[in-house]
């Protein structure tokens, strides 16, 4: 897959749906994504260099393409994003925060990490871009971070779809025995209520049966 304007292209294999392995343009080789006990067809020279025949077909045609329909605007979508942790939060243990941008066309995009305004350069991790299945592409970055109550971390976003930075916030929230006592008082009242339809139907059931 490949797109004007832009130097950066995808070419990958896929079965069922399930990504197998992709060419890896900027270090010239086959990368394969399923497990090593699975039988690595695709590994083969040969298919390194037919996404490198793909790869050029695909600018050849995209020129051919534009030159046809006399330039018209190029298609954009604009990215959705998403922050989370990856791992359940506990306050001073160390995680990792992701953040996964997903739905936008074209490539390529920017992402850039702060903390408390102040910008992370360290320890950010990028993942390539992942196609999905309407053309639009995905891709996620990660940070490892110690979660402490007060601090504010974003991820900016900036893309060809839209004029400003998307920004989105995440904060570590820590659960007060407030919440906890709610969560409770929620489950007793709903195992309460359950208890009490049953025991209604049990009774309308034996009146019924005795009239």
């Amino acid at each position: 897959m490949c797109t004007s304007g832009s130097t950066e292209t995808e070419d990958e294999l896929q079965l069922d749906g399930d990504e197998e392995l992709y060419a890896d343009f900027i270090n010239n080789k086959v990368v394969m994504t399923i497990p090593n006990f699975v039988d690595q067809f695709g590994a083969d020279p040969g298919w390194m260099q037919a996404a490198q025949a793909s790869k050029q077909v695909c600018f050849n045609d995209i020129g051919n393409c534009i030159k046809a329909e006399k330039n018209p605007p190029e298609s954009k979508a604009i990215p959705r994003v998403v922050m989370y942790p990856a791992y359940d939060l506990e306050m001073g243990i160390s995680n990792t925060l992701v953040c996964f941008v997903t739905g936008f066309y074209p490539i390529p995009i920017k992402l850039s990490w702060y903390k408390n305004s102040q910008p992370i350069s360290d320890g950010v991790e990028v993942s390539r871009y992942y196609p999905n299945d309407d053309f639009t592409f995905q891709i996620f970055s990660e940070i490892s971070f110690m979660p402490k109550v007060g601090d504010i971390y974003s991820c900016m976003v900036e893309h060809s779809s839209v004029t400003d930075l998307i920004t989105t916030i995440w904060e570590p929230e820590m659960k007060t025995q407030s919440d906890a006592g709610k969560t409770a008082f929620c489950a007793i009242g709903l195992t309460l209520g359950l208890l009490g339809v049953a025991i209604g139907t049990f009774f309308l059931i034996k009146g019924n049966n005795c009239n």
